[in-house]
């Protein structure tokens, strides 16, 4: 039998003292916690960092190809002469993960929205569409209205990503391949969605945002000691 055991058993029993002493020395308490749970969607970090792990795979499968270079310079002029049009960004230095010193989710998102145009013809198609259902869960899933119908088709969505997923699976610059925690938490939006509501209304951007213009910048014009 383990502490925590012991010491519900303890309640049980209504030794409540001992219990008290036994979660004291031990640094624990029966509180039953699920972690899953606790952890909510958000898609500046988990949807911004599955998004650079795909970018760094699609980069990694371009750089593999014969004559990568002058395929990059064609993704870099592609990426750099998109007509004008409201909420389309040209990537002036290439939309490749490598041009990026930086990326912000801001930028993160713009990149989203022009990649599959610049690159499907070098990719495979199991790559394309596993992109363009990544890019269809993102579109559904940061909406502001949700009936039952819309949070069944992301599910349905989010379980076609994951079967394609396995194509990026040699290429990812993770450790453990492409299966990583942020990748795993796209599976808990909807039930999130369901519980709190849209995304926006707990989405870290707006803290992150304003950690930028209360703590970023006035440092900036410091001596930084």
């Amino acid at each position: 039998m383990d502490k925590y055991d012991h010491a519900k058993n303890l309640i049980a029993n209504k030794q409540k003292g001992a219990a008290k002493q036994l979660m004291k020395k031990y640094s624990f308490n029966l509180i039953e916690f699920d972690i899953h749970s606790s952890i909510v969607a958000d898609d500046l970090h988990q949807i911004g960092g599955v998004w650079k792990h795909i970018l760094q795979a699609v980069e990694k499968m371009i750089k593999q190809l014969p004559d990568s270079l002058n395929i990059i310079d064609t993704i870099t002029e592609r990426a750099s002469h998109l007509p004008a049009y409201p909420g389309l960004r040209n990537f002036n230095n290439g939309i490749l993960f490598s041009s990026y010193k930086r990326p912000t989710f801001s930028e993160m998102k713009d990149n989203l929205i022009i990649l599959l145009p610049c690159v499907y013809q070098y990719l495979s198609p199991q790559a394309v569409i596993c992109i363009r259902k990544f890019i269809d869960f993102f579109i559904q899933c940061t909406g502001k209205e949700f009936r039952e119908v819309d949070l069944q088709k992301i599910e349905e969505t989010v379980e076609e990503f994951y079967y394609y997923c396995p194509v990026f699976q040699d290429r990812s610059v993770s450790k453990s391949g492409f299966n990583f925690p942020k990748l795993h938490m796209l599976s808990k939006y909807t039930s999130d969605i369901r519980q709190y509501g849209p995304l926006s209304s707990y989405s870290t951007t707006h803290s992150e945002h304003k950690h930028i213009e209360i703590a970023k910048i006035p440092a900036r014009r410091t001596n930084h000691r």
